[in-house]
């Protein structure tokens, strides 16, 4: 049983607490934009997996407890939100999860491949967007 210095972590203020990415050089906001990948990709996977949205929930405090003690740059965030909906699913007793661990395992990776695909192409366009309107505007003015 964890109580003393593990329980205190989850409840004092940001200022309190560096948390693990951050002492292993991780910038504040890269953490938070990993954390919030791996709670989306676990609401897209539960919706798409028709789980209760309890699972996804339980999913999402899961990933979010286990990076209040490791880092981002250590751990698969898709990794660590498989293995937390997974673990969800189990808890909130979802049938046929305990039968196919492994089918349910590889259909949550392909949500999660198709979601980062998704997500890539389209910062690759706001990108090539972005580089078009600065070559638009260095151009000549009349």
């Amino acid at each position: 049983m964890i109580v003393g210095e593990a329980a205190d972590v989850f409840y004092l203020a940001d200022d309190d607490v560096s948390s693990p990415s951050e002492r292993d050089g991780v910038p504040r906001q890269a953490e938070r934009d990993a954390r919030m990948l791996g709670a989306a990709l676990i609401q897209e996977a539960a919706a798409l997996l028709e789980f209760p949205q309890a699972v996804a929930a339980t999913g999402q405090v899961l990933m979010h407890r286990f990076f209040c003690r490791r880092s981002v740059r250590d751990y698969s965030v898709q990794k660590a939100a498989t293995a937390c909906l997974w673990l969800a699913a189990k808890l909130e007793e979802v049938p046929d999860v305990s039968q196919h661990p492994a089918a349910l395992v590889h259909k949550v990776m392909l949500v999660f491949d198709r979601r980062c695909a998704r997500r890539e192409r389209a910062e690759e366009r706001r990108r090539r967007r972005e580089q078009q309107r600065q070559a638009a505007g260095a151009g000549p003015t009349a």
